[in-house]
């Protein structure tokens, strides 16, 4: 481990051979044999029997190292095309041959540290078979280089004679997604959804439209109008004065009372 902390410059298949060697496990990592059901000390060996049609890699750019969190710089210089990962093979499955060639078809790369950092990715153009390099919403036309190895994270092969034609959907205009959605009915012109009658306590206020055709009122009207108010404040007024008793009736009445109380 103290060793990759540096920036030595790697390759490929370096990291290939650092996952597929042999690791002793001591006294302080045993294995338990099922055998004896007694932790013993061995030898732990990883054996690739078959390799996808796609091959992911992940590059552990980011360790956990002396009790902290590190991110790991050193260069990994990566084949774009004719990888060979057959050396990696079982001996069983070395043995029955086959293609085991890879070319590169995608790749992100990262730019920072451990808390914080920024992502881009190269793509290989299925249709135009032309490399692409994708930083957020900028894309540009250029192909991954050497000088990209100390960033690159992950990167996709596809073994070769596997690549199938990749066809791009077609789009007619009849498809509902593409059709535009219908606007909402606006409140100026005063249309209201018949099929949600208002809420209690809420008033309808009046179509725009309808106050502007609505017909103003006519002279005669008004006048009509008045003469009804006027004639029935006349009539409560007269009401009014037949309930209210006269000056010399209160009086008598008054005298009334005070004989009665002698």
């Amino acid at each position: 481990m103290d060793s990759m902390v540096g920036n030595d410059q790697l390759t490929l298949r370096d990291c290939f051979q650092a996952f597929t060697e042999s690791e002793l496990l001591d006294e302080h990592n045993p294995w338990f044999c099922p055998n004896c059901k007694k932790p013993q000390c061995a030898r732990k060996t990883i054996a690739i029997r078959r390799f996808p049609e796609t091959l992911i890699v992940y590059l552990k750019r980011f360790v956990f190292h002396q009790f902290t969190s590190t991110k790991l710089d050193n260069k990994v210089l990566f084949q774009i095309e004719s990888l060979d990962v057959s050396e990696f093979l079982c001996h069983e499955a070395a043995l029955e041959g086959g293609n085991h060639i890879y070319d590169l078809q995608s790749a992100v790369c990262h730019f920072g540290g451990v808390n914080a950092g920024h992502y881009t990715s190269y793509v290989k153009n299925p249709l135009t078979n032309t490399w692409q390099y994708c930083n957020d919403e900028t894309v540009n036309h250029q192909e991954p280089t050497e000088a990209d190895s100390s960033n690159v994270y992950i990167l996709f092969y596809q073994k070769k004679g596997t690549s199938k034609e990749f066809t791009p959907p077609t789009l007619s205009l009849d498809d509902p997604a593409l059709q535009p959605s219908p606007a909402p009915p606006s409140s100026l012109t005063g249309e209201m959804d018949e099929s949600c009658p208002p809420l209690a306590g809420e008033i309808e206020e009046p179509c725009v439209e309808e106050e502007q055709q609505s017909p103003a009122m006519e002279q005669s009207d008004i006048d009509r109008l008045l003469a009804g108010l006027n004639k029935a404040a006349g009539q409560e007024s007269e009401e009014q004065a037949m309930q209210q008793p006269s000056s010399h009736e209160e009086e008598e009445g008054d005298k009334e009372s005070f004989n009665f109380y002698q």
